[in-house]
């Protein structure tokens, strides 16, 4: 994780989301770095909006 939102529950379901993701098409080999891939993908929670 790059960076945790500092509330647990949040940063929780942000990891669940990439979870719920998978399978995720293998990366381009010319993209690895020893077998791995560093993607950061910001997510945003709107805890204002009524839902």
């Amino acid at each position: 994780m790059a960076a945790g939102s500092g509330i647990l529950s949040l940063d929780r379901e942000a990891l669940a989301v990439l979870r719920r993701a998978q399978p995720l098409p293998a990366p381009p080999l010319e993209r690895l770095s020893d077998g791995q891939i560093r993607i950061v993908l910001p997510i945003h929670f709107d805890l204002n909006q009524a839902g």
